[in-house]
């Protein structure tokens, strides 16, 4: 099973010196999923065995509302791509630019939400998912073309080109689809806060070859709210993130255990490296606390 490597330092700066050898498209966040088209929507590649020795599973039953883009798929026609929830909390009209910036609005996708519908077998939950909050697909590769023939031997910019002409999708999310294409990018990525990142692939590599992903880790300033006891003395601290706070894990010889300390935290300012959320800070890691 293709899987994008972990971050790596090392592959991110031989990108940034060839950068001519790249390209790369926007990393969703969603569950991995397979297209069969005409018949089926597989969890993972649909194929060959994850990690943990499991293949993909049918979860077409579970997403109603994808069943037209299944058919919309030549028949034997395998998509490799995401499943997505976009939440419209955020959204005006507009779309994503190539470059990053948002024009109108901004898709904002929430993960919880969709990976929860895949294992609902309640029809009832099932027809309020499909109502309340619908799938939406992103096809970002394809492994055998619409005659149903494997393609992976072709380079990632042909596969590109097939999957355009197969489907018949735009390259960027619309709330009123229920799919689109990732577009394959050349220019320097600029990403708005809200991504999660993007994914490199080498031009001209075949399907099976490396892929590398590159989170999107942001850093700001929060004001410390106060904190809470575990453990530790002082276990975690609460920020002023929008549109709710988050805890943070404190802890390091940089932060001393202290009554001292504890009583100096709430209104101090703490430095904090994390990546976005729907409505907490996601993965949140303290570097600095200022008082």
């Amino acid at each position: 099973m293709n899987r994008p490597e972990k971050e790596s330092e090392l592959p991110i700066k031989a990108i940034e010196k060839n950068p001519s050898e790249w390209c790369w498209q926007r990393k969703w966040d969603g569950i991995r999923c397979t297209i069969i088209g005409g018949k089926d929507i597989l969890t993972g590649d649909g194929i060959d065995e994850d990690a943990r020795g499991n293949k993909g599973h049918s979860i077409i039953d579970q997403f109603p509302e994808m069943k037209s883009v299944v058919r919309s798929i030549p028949n034997d026609c395998m998509v490799d791509g995401e499943l997505l929830y976009l939440s419209t909390k955020v959204s005006t009209s507009g779309s994503i630019h190539y470059d990053g910036q948002s024009k109108g609005w901004v898709p904002v996708e929430d993960f919880n939400m969709i990976n929860g519908r895949t294992h609902t077998t309640d029809i009832t939950k099932i027809k309020m998912g499909t109502k309340n909050t619908p799938a939406t697909f992103c096809a970002f590769d394809i492994r055998k073309d619409r005659n149903g023939d494997n393609i992976e031997h072709m380079e990632i910019q042909d596969r590109m080109k097939e999957l355009l002409f197969t489907l018949p999708y735009k390259t960027q999310a619309n709330l009123d689809d229920r799919a689109f294409i990732a577009p394959l990018n050349f220019k320097k990525p600029v990403m708005s806060d809200m991504w999660e990142g993007v994914v490199w692939k080498r031009f001209g590599s075949e399907y099976n070859d490396r892929w590398y992903k590159q989170k999107n880790w942001l850093e700001k300033d929060f004001r410390i709210l106060g904190y809470n006891e575990g453990t530790r003395m002082i276990s975690t601290i609460t920020v002023d993130s929008e549109p709710q706070p988050t805890d943070v894990t404190y802890h390091g010889q940089q932060f001393p255990q202290t009554e001292e300390v504890a009583k100096k935290l709430k209104g101090a300012t703490a430095v904090v490296r994390y990546m976005r959320g729907k409505d907490k800070l996601r993965f949140p890691v303290l570097k600095e606390v200022r008082y």
